[in-house]
């Protein structure tokens, strides 16, 4: 029961970061572009305001997105 349940939220999200793959692919794209220029901090506050940008770590170099 709980393998299933897993199997399911996990296809679940790869199906949301396939159809929305375009949007996700710019965002990395330009985390990408930042850390080339900018430590994380720069990043965070570069991009933190950013609309599907919901959190930089620093201290983990992570960078949480949310789609719909």
């Amino acid at each position: 029961e709980q393998m299933q349940k897993e199997e399911k939220e996990l296809s679940q999200n790869g199906e949301m970061i396939y159809h929305n793959y375009a949007i996700i692919e710019a965002v990395l794209n330009e985390l990408g572009s930042a850390s080339k220029k900018h430590d994380w901090k720069g990043i965070k506050e570069r991009l933190g305001t950013h609309d599907l940008v919901k959190e930089i770590d620093e201290k983990n170099r992570k960078a949480i997105i949310e789609v719909d």
